[in-house]
């Protein structure tokens, strides 16, 4: 599906940073991208939703 196909861009993000992904990162990277998909599903444009997503991982960075 849609959903699956697009968890790598979340996880290579991550591992772009660390060196290991734990399984709690895992599971909220599965969690928010079955939120993406509920997002596309209801109407949302799977461009504007992950450009929102980037968005708020680029903010998180720059905040810590």
């Amino acid at each position: 599906t849609g959903v699956q196909t697009c968890a790598l861009p979340i996880s290579a993000s991550t591992v772009a940073n660390r060196q290991r992904i734990d399984a709690f990162n895992d599971a909220l990277a599965e969690q928010v991208e079955g939120q993406i998909g509920t997002l596309v599903a209801g109407g949302a444009k799977e461009d504007a939703v992950r450009k929102l997503v980037s968005d708020a991982i680029n903010l998180g960075r720059s905040a810590s």
